[in-house]
């Protein structure tokens, strides 16, 4: 079961991040740390008041997407500011379950796909077989 395998967070995930850093000068950005009272890490969104606005799911919605996901992915929720969000898994996805997962990603944050910057789903799923880290972002 993927979430028996909770990721550990290493200096290379944190350089990967988005959410960390400053957009355009690559400095940290101002942050909190906080150790939130959960059993599982989905839960955070409980806790967090995070979402509900420019077509981010509001907290239930979130914390089912997050519970889903910790099951079937393994992925944690480790950073959120306030139109990010980041998860991390275990390990990279395989090829079919990547194409599931950037099929549930879009689903999830309709603001990942950019036609005009060619990504799209495909590219997407190539994407997250690569990568533990998952980036969102709501405009």
């Amino acid at each position: 079961e993927a979430r028996k395998r909770r990721p550990e967070l290493t200096v290379t995930d944190l350089k990967n991040l988005h959410s960390f850093w400053e957009t355009g000068t690559g400095l940290v950005s101002e942050m909190l740390l906080a150790l939130i009272p959960v059993r599982e890490p989905w839960q955070v969104f409980a806790w967090l008041p995070f979402g509900g606005l420019n077509d981010c799911p509001g907290a239930e919605g979130m914390m089912a997407v997050a519970k889903y996901w910790y099951e079937k992915y393994g992925a944690v929720p480790v950073a959120l500011n306030h139109d990010e969000l980041e998860f991390l898994l275990p390990h990279s996805l395989n090829p079919s379950q990547a194409a599931e997962a950037a099929e549930e990603h879009v689903l999830f944050c309709p603001d990942l796909l950019n036609p005009e910057g060619g990504l799209n789903e495909e590219k997407l799923a190539k994407i997250l077989s690569r990568l533990r880290c998952w980036y969102f972002w709501w405009d």
